[in-house]
């Protein structure tokens, strides 16, 4: 193939091999797509399948190759993330932190603490969306029943916990919510 040209090639950068090998996998992925759109399996279909395999297997060793040429490069494009110990870690003992993921239908919240990691589910993007702007109103009213009920809904994952400090990755509508302006235990 082009790459294994590009790539054998002892001046050719890693990122830059990195992207010829993106641009063959998403060009072999389109055309494994158009292949299975035609009616019936064929022979060239599974071909393309193994090419394809073939590709991503390269890909993984190329990735390992970025990561050990050039770990502070490697750690800026393929960061990796946390463990839920190192998140644990993270919040201590008097801190949690709080990850929302909104879903169409359902969403979530994962509750992490130096304790454990919990999940627990909340109302969808198409419930929550209206009443993240319903509650903006509020904060401009200082005050109003819907900052309330979304506080509650939006922390109760809290509830029980002893922590002096909350983290919070927020997800779609509610990454422009002022967490800090939701009443929280009675306040």
């Amino acid at each position: 193939t082009r790459l294994r040209t590009v790539t054998g090639v002892q001046t050719c950068a890693l990122p830059i091999c990195r992207a010829a090998l993106d641009r063959q996998i998403n060009a072999q992925a389109d055309r494994i797509q158009r292949m299975a759109s035609a009616p019936g399996k064929s022979a060239p279909q599974d071909a393309a399948a193994r090419e394809f395999d073939k590709l991503l297997a390269e890909s993984r060793d190329l990735d390992e190759r970025i990561r050990k040429s050039s770990p502070r490069y490697a750690a800026l494009a393929q960061p990796m993330s946390p463990t839920a110990r190192e998140l644990q870690s993270l919040a201590g003992r008097d801190g949690a932190m709080l990850r929302y993921f909104l879903g169409a239908e359902k969403s979530w919240v994962w509750l992490v603490t130096g304790v454990g990691v919990r999940a627990f589910p909340l109302p969808g993007r198409r419930e929550l969306g209206p009443r993240v702007r319903s509650a903006f109103q509020g904060v401009a009213r200082r005050g109003g029943a819907d900052l309330v009920e979304l506080g509650r809904t939006l922390l109760a994952p809290l509830e029980g916990v002893a922590a002096t400090r909350v983290l919070v990755a927020a997800d779609g509508a509610l990454e422009s919510l002022p967490f800090a302006a939701l009443p929280f235990r009675g306040e």
